[in-house]
């Protein structure tokens, strides 16, 4: 096959699995904002990978995308946590985004005080020892291989640990915002 025929048709797979990649941007992806950066980065990966013969085209290339998906928001996450000194903001603007609208009457500087308000409660009703692989990552910065020589854990231990406490922190969050809107 020539490139350009391998380039076609890695396009017609990709865009018929296109909802998937969609999806799986929207759930990992720091902010939204960030989502169509993370499918088009999943694109180029994916196009890089058919033209150096990385990947088999006739096998289920839907779980493929999947992973370049959420492995390119990780790394956004990362990104944005490392250069971002106000990462604490981020996070719970990330967390909070489609867990509940706020209502007109209040202000945007009140919602995001409410918001970080959120964040500090759910973070610190944490058992300890996540509380502290989370606060070390995100506010300050320390590097995951750190953290886990520091816990003396292996790093796809504490990257799990992240993972896991971001869904948690959402649902937490989510709770929280909703018990503050029905004040």
């Amino acid at each position: 096959m020539t490139n350009d025929q391998l380039i076609e048709k890695a396009t017609r797979l990709f865009h018929a699995q296109y909802g998937l990649v969609l999806g799986a941007a929207r759930r990992y992806a720091p902010v939204a904002a960030d989502v169509d950066d993370v499918v088009q980065q999943v694109y180029l990966d994916f196009l890089q990978g058919v033209l150096e013969q990385k990947w088999d085209l006739e096998r289920d290339v839907g779980v493929l995308l999947y992973q370049i998906a959420k492995r390119k928001s990780q790394i956004l996450w990362r990104k944005i946590s490392q250069e971002n000194r106000h990462a604490k903001y981020i996070v719970a603007n990330h967390l909070m985004e489609n867990a509940v609208q706020h209502d007109s009457e209040l202000e945007e500087i009140e919602y995001d005080k409410i918001r970080l308000q959120a964040l500090e409660h759910c973070v610190e009703q944490l058992p300890p020892k996540t509380r502290s692989v989370i606060q070390r990552y995100y506010f300050e910065e320390i590097s995951i291989k750190e953290i886990a020589d520091d816990i003396q854990q292996k790093e796809t231990t504490v990257y799990s640990i992240i993972f896991r406490t971001r869904f948690k922190l959402r649902e937490c969050i989510e709770r929280f915002m909703k018990t503050n809107n029905e004040k």
